[in-house]
C-alpha cells in the first residue's frame, strides 16, 4: 500500500511592529540596538542613603527643588490679627523647614509623611477637625517612608481616604507600636507610579531610581579624566641591553638609584645627563574635546533631573547673548506649578488644624498665596514700580473708576510691591485714611494752585497767560469774549465751552475771533475748560458734562479719535445713570431761588430763573448774586453754599455782564418740589 505523500508547507517568519530592513539588517538579530530591552532594578534604602550622603550631584537633585519649593514660602492673606497668628503659628512649629525635610526625604525615598500631635486624643482615631480647640496642636514630626509602617491600602473608591493606608504605625523604644489614624498624617510622595494603589505600600519612587544611569555617567566622565590627568607626561628613556641585564640584581638596584635622582635634579635649569647610546623622549597626553564630553554629561543629567544648569552647576550661560533667564524662568514655572497641584492639597488636612489651633476659629475666606520665586533687582523693582504709578496716573486722569476704588487698590499695589517700606504700617498710623483731604476752595493756596493749573493748561496750549480767573468766586473773564449785544454771524464756531445747542449755545463768527484766530479760540477755550474741570467733583453731573464737552472741542481741534469716541460712550452712560438715578440729597431747609410773587409760580423746577450771575463787588470777599427779582449778597464762601444747596452749577462765563462775572443755571435733575418763598438775601 502506498504511504500518503505529505506536503511539508513553507515555514512563516513573523516580524514584531517595528521597523525591519533584511537587507540593511536593521530590526533583525544583526542589529545591536535590537538587543536593548527594559530592566527595572529598585535601589535600596542603603543604596539610596549612601548615594544621597556620597556624592554630590545626587544631593543637589534632591535638595534642591526641595529647597526652592519652600525658600519664599507663603503669604496668609485675612485680617492683620489672624495673620500674625498663622505666622506665630507656623514660627513656633518651623513648618517650612519641615516641610522642606519631608519633601527631600520624599524625593530621595519617594515618600514622607508630616506626623500630626494634636492635644491628648486618641491618635489611632479619625481627627474631626472641629474638635481642634485653640493651641490643641501639639508638634509636627517628619517621617520617611522607613521610618513608620503602611498598613493595608484602602482601595474602597467611595472612602476619602482611597489609595492611602488605612492606618500607619510607629514602633519605638519608649511606647511600643503606636497606631495613627491617616487623617492624622500628611503625605508626601517622591515620583508617581503608573498604580499607587497597586504597590504593596502605597508609596512612589525615588526620584535618583530615574536618573541614576545619568549619575553614573557623569561621574565615569569625570573619574576618568581625572586618572588620565596623572598619566599627562611620561619620560621615556631607551637603555642598551636593558631587558638582558634586569636579571642582574645590582645592576637593577642601581638603575633605579640613578634615575631617581636624575628625575629629581631635572629642572628648568638643570640638565639630565645620559649615556651616549641612550635616548629620551617625552609622550604628553592629549586633553583635547574631554571638556566638551564632561559637560556633555553634565548638562544631559541637569535635563534628566529637570533642572537647569545654571542652578544645578552654577555656572554661567553658555551662548550668544544668553542670560540663562528663559531657563530659569521655565525652571520656576514648573516649581510653582508643583506647589500649587501638588504642595497646596497635601496641606490642606494641616492648614485647617493650624488655623484652629492658633485663631480659635476656622474662616474658608483665609487663603495663602506662594511667594514668587523669582525676585526683581532694585532697577527692576524700580522700572516697574514707575510703570504701575503711570499706569494709575492714567486711571485717575481719565475719571472713569471711583476715586476711593482706585485709591483703596494703588494702596494694595503699594503693599504687595513694597514700593514704600512700612506702607501698612504708616497707613494704620493715619487711622487707614488713605485718601488725601478735600482741598478748600476758600484756601488762598488752592486757589492759587488752581490758577497754576489753569495757566499751565494754557501754555500747552502755546497760548499767552492772561489774568486768570477766580475759581466760583468772580474775577476777570477772557479778554476775547464777544462783547454784549455782538451779533452772530454764520454759525460755525461755538462759545466759551462749545456747546453747540441749547440754552447755552450763541455761535459767532463776527468780531475778533472770526477767520484765521478761529483754531487759536478753540485752543483758549479747551485750555479755559480743562482748568475749570480740575476744580470739580468727579463723576459728578457737572464733572460729566464738562467731560463731554472737552471730548467734543478735541475732536474739532484735532479730529476724529476712536480713543475719545470710546471715553464719550462711556462718559454719557455715566451721565445717564445719574440722571435716572435722581438728584444728590439737598438740604430741604434751604430753597430754591424764587421766581414771581406766588408759590405756584416756582413749583416747578422748569419754573426757575434759567441763570442767575455772580459779580464781585467792593470789598475783598465780597459778592452778589443777581437774577431778574432775585438777589443774594455774601462772601464767597457763603455764595457757594447758597448756590450748591439750591441747586445751581456753574455754566459759563456771563456774557450779559459788561464787568467780570460767572452764570449759573439750574441743575436738571433737581427734584419738583413746592417750596416757601425766602426772604430776600437768605
Amino acid at each position: 500500500m502506498a504511504q500518503a505523500q505529505v506536503k511539508q508547507l513553507p515555514t512563516t517568519r513573523r516580524f514584531m511592529d517595528r521597523l525591519s530592513n533584511l537587507v540593511s539588517g536593521l530590526g533583525t538579530t544583526k542589529d545591536k540596538a535590537a538587543g536593548f530591552t527594559w530592566v527595572f532594578t529598585e535601589l535600596t534604602a542603603a543604596q539610596l542613603e549612601a548615594a544621597y550622603r556620597s556624592d554630590w550631584m545626587a544631593r543637589k537633585i534632591i535638595d534642591i527643588p526641595a529647597d526652592d519649593a519652600t525658600r519664599e514660602w507663603r503669604s496668609w492673606y485675612a485680617d492683620d490679627k489672624v495673620t500674625a497668628e498663622l505666622e506665630a503659628a507656623e514660627k513656633k512649629h518651623r513648618l517650612q523647614r519641615k516641610v522642606c525635610e519631608a519633601l527631600q526625604r520624599a524625593r530621595l525615598y519617594g515618600g514622607a509623611v508630616l506626623l500630626m500631635g494634636v492635644g491628648d486624643q486618641d491618635p489611632s482615631t479619625e481627627l474631626d477637625p472641629e474638635t481642634v480647640a485653640q493651641d490643641d496642636l501639639k508638634f509636627i514630626h517628619v517621617m520617611s517612608r522607613w521610618d513608620i509602617t503602611s498598613g493595608e491600602i484602602d482601595r474602597d473608591p467611595m472612602s476619602e481616604f482611597f489609595g492611602e493606608p488605612t492606618y500607619y504605625e510607629i514602633n519605638s523604644m519608649a511606647r511600643g507600636l503606636t497606631r495613627v489614624h491617616p487623617s492624622r498624617v500628611v503625605r508626601f510622595m517622591g515620583n508617581q507610579r503608573p498604580s499607587t494603589i497597586m504597590s504593596a505600600d502605597g508609596w512612589g519612587d525615588s526620584v535618583l531610581q530615574t536618573v541614576q544611569d545619568a549619575i553614573h555617567d557623569a561621574g565615569g566622565v569625570q573619574g576618568s579624566i581625572a586618572s588620565l590627568v596623572s598619566e599627562a607626561k611620561v619620560d621615556i628613556i631607551q637603555i642598551p641591553e636593558f631587558a638582558a641585564n634586569l636579571s642582574n640584581d645590582e645592576y637593577s638596584s642601581g638603575l633605579v638609584d640613578r634615575f631617581t635622582y636624575a628625575n629629581t635634579l631635572k629642572s628648568t635649569v638643570n640638565m639630565l645627563l645620559l649615556d651616549k647610546e641612550e635616548v629620551w623622549t617625552r609622550q604628553n597626553v592629549q586633553f583635547g574635546g574631554l571638556p566638551d564630553i564632561a559637560r556633555l554629561m553634565l548638562l544631559a543629567l541637569s535635563g534628566a533631573a529637570d533642572i537647569p544648569a545654571t542652578r544645578m552647576l552654577g555656572q554661567s550661560p553658555a551662548g550668544m547673548s544668553a542670560t540663562g533667564e528663559s531657563d530659569t524662568r521655565n525652571y520656576y514655572d514648573r516649581i510653582s506649578s508643583e506647589q500649587e497641584t501638588d504642595l497646596t492639597p497635601a496641606l490642606e488636612r494641616l492648614d485647617e488644624v493650624l488655623q484652629r489651633s492658633a485663631t480659635g476659629t476656622f474662616d474658608e475666606d483665609v487663603y495663602y498665596e506662594w511667594d514668587s520665586l523669582w525676585q526683581q533687582t532694585a532697577d527692576e523693582a524700580a522700572t516697574t514700580n514707575l510703570k504701575l504709578a503711570q499706569a494709575y496716573q492714567v486711571d485717575v486722569n481719565a475719571g472713569l473708576i471711583n476715586d476711593e476704588i482706585l485709591a483703596e487698590a494703588r494702596s494694595n499695589q503699594i503693599m504687595e510691591s513694597d514700593a514704600y517700606p512700612g506702607w501698612k504700617q504708616i497707613v494704620d498710623d493715619h487711622g487707614g485714611e488713605i485718601m488725601a483731604p478735600e482741598p478748600d476752595p476758600n484756601d488762598p493756596a488752592v486757589q492759587a494752585g488752581f490758577e497754576a493749573m489753569r495757566q499751565k493748561a494754557l501754555a500747552s496750549q502755546g497760548l499767552p497767560p492772561d489774568g486768570g480767573v477766580p475759581p466760583q468766586g468772580g474775577g476777570k473773564p477772557p479778554a476775547n469774549l464777544p462783547k454784549p449785544g455782538t451779533k452772530p454771524g454764520k454759525a460755525t464756531d461755538a462759545n466759551p465751552y462749545h456747546v453747540k445747542s441749547g440754552e447755552h449755545g450763541g455761535e459767532f463768527t463776527s468780531g475778533p475771533h472770526a477767520g484765521s484766530g478761529e483754531e487759536d479760540w478753540r485752543a483758549k477755550n479747551l485750555a479755559e475748560l480743562q482748568a475749570h474741570i480740575g476744580t470739580l467733583e468727579p463723576n459728578s453731573e457737572e464733572w460729566l458734562r464738562a467731560k463731554l464737552d472737552e471730548i467734543e472741542l478735541e475732536n474739532e481741534i484735532s479730529g476724529y479719535s476712536s480713543r475719545r469716541n470710546d471715553n464719550r460712550v462711556e462718559y454719557q452712560r455715566r451721565l445717564d445713570k445719574v440722571l435716572a438715578s435722581g438728584p444728590a440729597p439737598t438740604n430741604e431747609s434751604h430753597p430754591l431761588p424764587p421766581h414771581g410773587d406766588t408759590v405756584s409760580e416756582y413749583t416747578d423746577p422748569s419754573g426757575r430763573e434759567e441763570w442767575v450771575s455772580v459779580v464781585k463787588k467792593a470789598g475783598a470777599d465780597h459778592y452778589i448774586v443777581e437774577a431778574d427779582n432775585y438777589s443774594y449778597e455774601g462772601t464767597a464762601e457763603q455764595v457757594r453754599e447758597h448756590l450748591r444747596k439750591n441747586g445751581y452749577v456753574f455754566s459759563g462765563f456771563d456774557k450779559s455782564q459788561d464787568g467780570p462775572g460767572y452764570k449759573y443755571q439750574p441743575s436738571s435733575n433737581m427734584p419738583s418740589v413746592t417750596r416757601p418763598r425766602p426772604n430776600k438775601g437768605k
